[in-house]
């Protein structure tokens, strides 16, 4: 029996001490699809894709792990943003401001950063580059 109660107490402490997995604020999600901005907001492992996006601010956001895949991100202010591991496959790209934005270890297959403003911006592959600045 008071093998039962050890292992049942083990249990406890380690479901007790695992983190859980980052998620978006519900607020700020609300806040992005609503109000159309959203700066300084906690969107991490956001579900986003093919959302319509066009012009939105998202200076200083945190899009950690969010996925933007198929989204229109056409106009998109992120400066200085969190895209680390975002999915970002075939996102509608075009004239995005991407100045001093981290997007190390984001997918980008099917998109186009031509017209993109990239300063100061981190890529996928964790270089750096200031093609804008």
């Amino acid at each position: 029996m008071s093998l039962r109660v050890l292992a049942a107490a083990l249990l406890l402490a380690v479901f007790c001490f695992v983190s859980p997995a980052q998620a978006a604020t519900p607020d700020h999600l609300t806040q992005l699809l609503e109000q159309r901005h959203c700066i300084n907001c906690d969107l991490q492992g956001a579900d986003l894709k093919n959302q319509d996006l066009r012009g939105v601010n998202l200076t200083r956001a945190n899009l950690a792990d969010a996925d933007l895949s198929g989204a229109n991100m056409m106009a998109v202010i992120l400066k200085d943003a969190n895209l680390k591991g975002a999915k970002l496959d075939r996102a509608n790209l075009m004239v995005v401001d991407f100045t001093g934005a981290d997007l190390a270890g984001a997918t980008m297959s099917g998109t186009s950063l031509s017209s993109s403003r990239i300063c100061h911006t981190t890529s996928p592959n964790g270089k750096i580059h200031d093609r804008d600045c």
